[in-house]
């Protein structure tokens, strides 16, 4: 028995899949149906009509309009079926299609520390689009808490929550700031920081801004971190919090690198090198390469203007080393920068065969290793649920990509 499915489709809708025509034993088709993802069992999907008006050869036609008015947004598979003059069912023939469209969020809710369950937490108002409210930590007790946020779509799905952390101040305990002071590195214990100021010229607010100056003489080369903390009307003074990360250089012609720090991993989107400044120069060279001899580099500028270069091209996911040097006001070259090493990393989720982009190509390999089919240099990494395998999630996560593309 042989079959051939034309599709009219009424609504809009990708389909990836064709089905094929293919060779079974000689029975006059009788009757055929469809459904979407779970099978209903055989005789309970949606009715198919011959295109001649009816099913009595071993050959038919079909003429298909297809409602997809109860579909998601995103990918599904249409499974079509058809059954003989001996009321046998045939194996569902599975194609893959896309829905689109756009999704709204239709409600907003939060809680905090613990999940309620989706729909259970607090409502977000909304006005004209924009998500606005006042979060009420009056039942908070004073220390760290966990405030979550989750969406609902129009198609009544909620989203994951985000989470975000922040401190309750018990105000009635500490009232106002009377001091303050900061450290560089090690805690010299309290009162025993460098003093700082308060900008309007007063402590006497439960929130200060503060402002100091920074002694760099006495420090060695290197990072450094400077803490702040405040002593409160009730004598008491708060744990110190880092205020900033800063490293100390010695200025020369020779530049000094900054970033990606040395043995570091990075990923294509924070491939961005830095240095600091160096005495006289006027532009800038980098090298970057697989191997420390430079002699084939993947990366090579000249006349850097400034201090940063960010490089927006994927590289192969190994090790490489990099190195600047300045050259001068008088036209000479400073000598190299030291010899820096980072590991660059391909994680985009999704990229499942490492070009560096999210395509059709990759859809297809997902669908391959479904069925078996051996694909070659699989990136491990491109698993978006972090199961360790590729599977329909990594299908699904790649349409919806291309679709919104």
């Amino acid at each position: 028995m042989r079959f051939k499915a034309v599709f009219a489709l009424s609504i809009s809708l990708i389909v990836l899949f064709f089905l094929p025509r293919s060779a079974l034993a000689l029975h006059t088709i009788s009757g055929g149906e469809y459904f979407f993802d779970i099978d209903p069992g055989e005789g309970n999907g949606i009715s198919l009509s011959a295109k001649d008006g009816t099913f009595n050869s071993i050959v038919e036609e079909i003429d298909m309009e297809i409602d997809i008015s109860n579909l998601t947004i995103g990918p599904h598979f249409l499974n079509i079926r058809m059954k003989n003059e001996n009321g046998v069912w045939g194996i569902p023939r599975k194609h893959l299609i896309m829905v689109t469209g756009n999704k709204t969020i239709t409600l907003a809710e939060y809680f905090f520390d613990a999940d309620p369950g989706a729909g259970n937490g607090i409502p977000i108002a909304q006005t004209n689009g924009k998500i606005l409210t006042e979060i009420d930590v009056s039942s908070l007790s004073s220390g760290l808490h966990k405030l979550y946020v989750r969406m609902k779509d129009s198609e009544n799905m909620w989203g994951e929550a985000r989470q975000y952390t922040f401190e309750v101040f018990n105000s009635s305990a500490s009232g106002y700031i009377t001091n303050a002071e900061h450290y560089i590195d090690t805690d010299p214990g309290v009162e025993n920081g460098i003093p700082l100021s308060a900008t309007d010229g007063n402590f006497d607010e439960m929130v200060e801004d503060l402002m100091g100056e920074i002694d760099t003489d006495n420090l060695s080369i290197g990072i450094h971190t400077a803490y702040v903390r405040a002593k409160q009307s009730n004598g008491l003074w708060t744990r110190p919090a880092k205020a900033i990360s800063f490293n100390v250089v010695e200025q020369s012609t020779i530049p000094v690198l900054s970033s990606p720090p040395d043995r570091s991993t990075v990923t294509k989107d924070d491939l961005t090198f830095t240095w600091f400044p160096a005495l006289d120069a006027v532009s800038y060279e980098l090298l970057v390469d697989n191997n420390t001899d430079f002699t084939s580099p993947e990366i090579h500028k000249t006349n850097i203007s400034g201090t940063i270069y960010t490089h927006t091209s994927i590289l192969n996911e190994t090790d490489y080393f990099w190195k600047v040097r300045a050259k001068l006001y008088n036209g000479s070259y400073s000598d190299w920068s030291v010899i820096w090493q980072f590991y660059f990393e391909n994680n985009l989720m999704g990229d499942i065969d490492s070009d560096g982009s999210i395509d059709l190509a990759d859809a297809i390999n997902v669908l391959k290793i479904l069925c078996g089919i051996t694909v070659q240099n699989v990136n491990i990494n491109s698993d978006v649920n972090s199961d360790g395998k590729i599977g329909i999630e990594e299908a699904i996560y790649i349409l919806q990509h291309i679709s919104n593309e």
